[in-house]
């Protein structure tokens, strides 16, 4: 997915059960540091994790999301 929050941005989807491992492209309940990051390219990618829809995503900080479109909010905001 990178770049985006950094160059060597990595998610792991498992479809059968709907869980994304996000890493950091994700963050839940605090603000991602964006000082090495493509912006642009974390835009995308976020809009590439909402359509896969996920129900479970699994950050890389915070507790894991069963909210995922407002986590994914929240870091693109």
């Amino acid at each position: 997915m990178g770049p985006a929050h950094a160059p060597e941005d990595l998610m792991v989807y498992v479809p059968s059960e709907k869980v994304l491992f996000a890493g950091d492209l994700v963050f839940r309940e605090r603000i991602q540091f964006v000082g090495n990051a493509d912006s642009k390219g974390l835009l995308i990618a976020l809009d590439e994790i909402e359509k896969l829809n996920p129900s479970f995503v699994i950050p890389g900080h915070g507790n894991y999301s069963i909210k995922p479109a407002e986590d994914i909010a929240f870091t693109r905001d």
